[in-house]
């Protein structure tokens, strides 16, 4: 058995893609996933499964479309990848854990996409992509980031966000 920290893109924000906690646990556990736990409604779901990443993305991803008719992406990470984007934080002086955020990619970002980047769209704010996931360094927060924008608008649906102080719990959660 492996532990993964599952994120789902885009559910219950402003009313639209509701998926309960409660029921996000027991679509999990009737995949066969032990010891599943979900932390805040944006969709962060640890747990247990024997399955390989990609087989747990397609089981989640389909399993989310027949329970909630809801085409919805996936990210999954085993609990020592998130333990080392904890460790590789390029901003660690960064004590605000809402200025630091993660987009967890779903893949790598082909170099096409990588050309379209602008860092210096928002000279306050940076990003360092480290493998499948981007480190963003946002003083003014998400809400108000042109570079978050920029970024939304260049990667599409290829990842989800998490704030720093999630991506704690996360690891903590998936430490087991």
């Amino acid at each position: 058995m492996t532990t993964y920290v599952g994120l789902l893109r885009g559910i219950n924000v402003g009313g639209n893609n509701k998926v309960p906690m409660a029921a996000l646990r027991a679509l999990c556990q009737g995949l066969g996933y032990a010891d599943v736990e979900t932390y805040i409604q944006s969709g962060n779901v640890v747990f247990d499964a024997p399955s390989t990443e990609s087989d747990v993305v397609a089981d989640v991803e389909a399993a989310l479309l027949s329970t909630f008719r809801l085409t919805l992406s996936v990210v999954v990470r085993s609990a020592e990848q998130v333990a080392a984007v904890v460790a590789g934080n390029p901003y660690p002086g960064e004590a605000d854990g809402t200025k630091v955020h993660i987009t967890f990619l779903s893949d790598v970002l082909p170099g096409t996409v990588l050309a379209k980047l602008d860092p210096g769209i928002s000279p306050s704010e940076s990003f360092a992509i480290v493998d499948r996931d981007m480190y963003l360094h946002l003083p003014g927060g998400l809400g108000t980031s042109k570079l978050a924008v920029h970024l939304g608008q260049k990667l599409g649906k290829r990842g989800t966000t998490r704030n720093w102080n999630t991506v704690l719990t996360l690891r903590e959660m998936s430490t087991r």
